[in-house]
């Protein structure tokens, strides 16, 4: 029974190491132009200055819509949320999301009986913020690549262009998943199955790709988070079809 504390603090520490090193992965922060709590867009300030407070912390941030986001995969960046609860307390917890929605980071709850909003709001922030997952957060990415990545566009590795075996993303349809090799700054070949069936290129002055395989022919544009969206055209009876080539990576 006298070892309970220490295995419980053991296994506090280990979870906590492994939350610091899930952060560090990361180094760009997306904040939301206005919060579930708030009733207008960067009500008292509070996105902007949380934005300031996480440069702090070596995060590069940005407001949504407010701010370009230029040669970075979406897939490198958090979406920040914050879960506020509380009746005769403020509460406030920071939740990190990847670009698929998964929870990565929930920070300390941060408190305030602070009776006025705008200064319980800063409070209970600021007190979230000192987590120290937060506060000592250093930017280690998982891989040492070069990700080059624009509104519409794939991601370029650009240390994997001079090596066509490497994997640059790959995208998930109708339950198989197909890999992108690069050839050129704006050209892949398409891999299925460990045999090249095709390839991705993009149109010349346009942000428009062409899909041309075996089995899928068609055009298309990425979106924010690297998913593929694609258009088909029947060949039957000539109707146009939308679909999602989902990125896995």
């Amino acid at each position: 029974m006298k070892n309970i504390p220490f295995f419980i603090l053991v296994l506090f520490t280990a979870l906590s190491i492994q939350s610091q090193k899930k952060l560090n992965q990361y180094g760009y922060i997306l904040i939301p132009k206005q919060f579930s709590f708030q009733d207008e867009p960067n009500e008292h300030n509070i996105n902007k200055v949380l934005k300031a407070s996480l440069e702090k912390y070596n995060f590069t941030s940005f407001i949504k819509d407010d701010d370009t986001i230029e040669n970075i995969n979406p897939c490198d960046i958090l979406h920040l949320e914050i879960e506020k609860s509380g009746f005769m307390m403020t509460k406030m917890i920071l939740i990190f999301n990847d670009c698929y929605g998964k929870k990565i980071f929930t920070s300390i709850e941060g408190k305030s009986r602070i009776k006025e909003f705008k200064a319980s709001y800063f409070e209970a922030i600021g007190e979230a913020l000192k987590d120290p997952n937060i506060s000592e957060h250093k930017f280690t990415p998982a891989k040492a690549t070069v990700n080059i990545i624009s509104k519409n566009q794939p991601a370029q590795k650009i240390a994997n262009a001079k090596n066509n075996s490497v994997v640059d993303f790959i995208l998930e349809f109708k339950n198989k998943k197909y890999e992108f090799l690069p050839t050129t700054k704006n050209e892949y070949k398409v891999r299925f199955n460990n045999t090249i069936i095709g390839s991705l290129k993009a149109k010349e002055n346009d942000e428009t790709y062409i899909l041309n395989t075996k089995n899928i022919k068609g055009t298309g544009t990425f979106d924010d988070f690297g998913n593929f969206i694609l258009t088909r055209v029947n060949p039957v009876n000539k109707a146009v079809i939308k679909d999602i080539m989902a990125r896995t990576n």
